[in-house]
């Protein structure tokens, strides 16, 4: 509080509010008096000394309204002294008001946020206390009304920023003109993790009215089994990207965001020891992005958009044709969090049809376009109803021609809870368009796991007769681990649309999620998944910043699969990564020379010939010692002669040359020996000084 009072006094803006302020010595209890304003510092546990204060400067507390304020602050009292003083003051006055802002647990404290906000106070030694007796927005509540306060309500500030009644759609939106904002999930995780409640005296509505999103619903469960595979060295950290089918039990994961910065490279991972071909992968000539779409249909795969920054996104699409990528047509917006999904409209023509995302203006799309080899991105024809623009929806295809969409964000920032269905159809004349229903009316009121449907930045796959939703943010924000992975029922779906008042309960179902305890939870957020065998879904990627507490990496694999007692996950990062800056038009091939069998403390050195930076960039990375050959090293082949390299390094510097005569036969280099560590460093040491005195001419 002192130093709180010098601030005011030194602070012009502060003190010129209050213009007849007195500022008593340090040791008063009051520290600041004026007639609107009075600063009294006490322990918050000696509730007499405070009241006493207080009497002295207001007289009787309850002839005031009363407007009690704290901002992460009561969880840093122990519990006991902390209810001690809700309880005192509810006794203050009939009319007074309590505003509460602190963390609690939406999903208990073992989800990967709660457990890194929990790291961060701990390392700080600065724990919280209060949080562990009430987690619950309801325990919360019921905390206030043990202490005496007739009304309490909490909600947490993710749906806060959802309630147009706290925020409305322009004043959400208005946040854009002063920064592009694409961190949604993280800002929803972090929103999801505080709340604010609000206490009073006065009694007004009834108590309980914040709905605690992990009620139990009665539904069905199908158990699944999530399977870890988290080797203690894990190097595929990465978000945001997009998967790339590489071949039979081999899939890459392509672009998003690393350990520092946007990626252009695709990381391989497979459940054997595979080789695989650089040009499996997309070329690193396309670019470092997230936010991108890959799709597949038969052979080919078609790469779309993404973005650089949140206004940076990227229109250019790529084909992978025969094993070859190529630009293809742009799109005609450059768009973000789009959604993509094959479509097979006959006469053997593959199509792709997008919907939605984000564009340079930071404006919501809406448009559906389609995309053929032949005709390139046209917008289609909508029949009947055109959903809200949205992006980060869920767009799946059930059987080439129908599928269905669900969720997403709109312009200002909410989740998107609707659910449609959608056809594509070619006329007799060759006219294509697209035919959409809306089913949210009927499905919500039918359906008891409906609210978990509707999410932003999920990933969903076919998985049999069935879709898998993994994952992302809903209208509450983080989503509990028992509804986290969830089952949509397609036929269920068809005979419900065909009748509605059959089959709506077994539409949808949890997953029943059991995760190996040899294994942490994966952060569902800026994942990619995809089905890698029937009835089987790889989960790889993702991860959060999680505010100021740290960034939470997923580290390792995790596949979906039936709860079976002989459930195994063998799928990891194939080694070496494919490089951000490896060619796209060539494999690096090392022949490695006869083993000799000796010491251990020999290795064999590869050969190997390189044709790109990008080549020796790889070959940095993965820190093996190798011998170039074949190099165009430039004019120094000539003019390295004994004449230049004794004015060039010195004619009194010590140089240690080996040759492959030094080498023998074996050519072995020993690397605990001083004839290798001499040539490592007459190489290291001559080049240094090649540049540092040519860089002065």
């Amino acid at each position: 509080m002192v130093e709180k009072r010098n601030t005011i006094h030194k602070t012009a803006a502060l003190s010129s509010l209050i213009p007849d302020a007195e500022y008593p010595a340090e040791d008063d209890v009051v520290l600041l008096r004026s007639r609107q304003y009075i600063g009294i510092g006490c322990d918050l546990v000696e509730l007499s000394e405070l009241e006493k204060s207080l009497r002295s400067e207001l007289g009787s507390p309850s002839d005031f309204s009363i407007l009690c304020t704290a901002e992460v602050s009561l969880t840093y009292m122990d519990v006991k002294s902390a209810d001690a003083l809700l309880q005192w003051a509810s006794t203050l006055s009939d009319d007074t008001n309590f505003c509460l802002l602190e963390q609690y647990f939406p999903d208990g404290p073992g989800h990967p946020f709660s457990q890194t906000m929990m790291n961060h106070f701990q390392k700080l030694r600065t724990p919280l206390y209060s949080i562990h007796e009430y987690p619950s927005l309801r325990k919360q509540e019921q905390r206030f009304v043990d202490a005496g306060w007739k009304y309490a309500n909490a909600k947490s500030l993710w749906e806060l920023w959802s309630d147009s009644q706290f925020l409305n759609d322009l004043q959400r939106e208005s946040l854009d003109k002063y920064e592009a904002f694409d961190e949604w999930e993280e800002f929803a995780l972090f929103a999801s993790h505080y709340f604010l409640l609000l206490a009073s005296t006065k009694r007004s509505k009834t108590n309980g009215d914040s709905e605690e999103p992990t009620r139990e619903t009665d539904t069905h469960v199908e158990q699944l089994r999530l399977v870890p595979q988290c080797p203690p060295r894990f190097n595929g950290q990465r978000r945001f990207g997009s998967i790339v089918p590489i071949k039979k039990h081999m899939v890459g994961l392509h672009g998003g965001l690393g350990l520092q910065t946007r990626l252009s490279s695709a990381q391989a991972y497979s459940e054997s020891e595979v080789n695989h071909s650089i040009h499996d992968m997309p070329p690193t000539s396309i670019g470092a992005r997230m936010c991108h779409s890959t799709t597949v249909f038969g052979e080919q795969c078609l790469l779309t958009g993404g973005r650089a920054s949140p206004t940076m996104p990227l229109g250019d699409c790529w084909l992978k044709s025969n094993g070859k990528w190529n630009q293809v047509d742009s799109l005609p917006i450059p768009c973000f969090r789009h959604s993509t999904v094959a479509v097979d409209l006959g006469q053997g023509s593959k199509h792709v049809l997008l919907y939605g995302g984000k564009s340079a203006t930071g404006d919501t799309l809406g448009q559906f376009l389609l995309w053929s080899e032949q005709s390139g991105w046209n917008e289609i024809n909508i029949i009947a109803r055109t959903p809200r623009a949205r992006f980060g929806a869920s767009l799946i295809s059930i059987d080439n021609q129908t599928g269905i969409m669900f969720g997403g964000m709109s312009q200002g920032g909410v989740v998107l809870n609707d659910f449609w269905t959608w056809q594509i159809s070619r006329s007799d004349e060759g006219d294509i368009s697209l035919t959409l229903e809306e089913l949210t009316e009927k499905l919500s009121t039918r359906m008891p796991l409906f609210r978990w449907l509707g999410r932003f930045g999920s990933t969903a796959n076919l998985m049999g007769n069935k879709i898998i939703v993994s994952g992302g943010i809903t209208v509450d924000g983080s989503v509990p681990q028992k509804y986290e992975i969830i089952l949509l029922d397609i036929s269920s779906l068809r005979s419900f649309m065909q009748d509605p008042l059959s089959h709506s309960d077994s539409i949808l179902a949890a997953a029943g999620i059991a995760i190996d305890s040899d294994g942490p939870r994966p952060l569902l957020v800026g994942h990619s998944s995809f089905p890698v065998a029937e009835r089987k879904v790889l989960i790889v990627g993702g991860g959060a910043v999680c505010f100021s507490f740290g960034t939470y990496w997923n580290g390792g694999t995790w596949l979906l699969q039936d709860a079976t007692p002989n459930a195994v996950n063998e799928w990891l990062p194939v080694e070496p990564s494919i490089d951000s800056e490896q060619s796209p038009a060539r494999t690096i091939t090392a022949t490695p020379q006869p083993v000799v069998t000796s010491a251990d403390s020999l290795v064999t050195v590869s050969r190997v010939k390189i044709a790109s930076p990008r080549d020796f960039r790889t070959i940095v990375d993965k820190s093996r010692p190798v011998i170039l050959e074949g190099l165009d090293i430039g004019p120094c082949v000539e003019s390295w002669t004994k004449e230049y390299l004794r004015n060039a390094v010195g004619h009194d510097r010590k140089v240690c040359l080996l040759s492959k005569a030094h080498l023998g036969e074996n050519q072995k280099l020993n690397q605990n020996t001083n004839s290798f560590r001499s040539l490592f460093m007459i190489r290291v040491r001559s080049i240094w000084t090649f540049r540092r005195k040519t860089s002065r001419m």
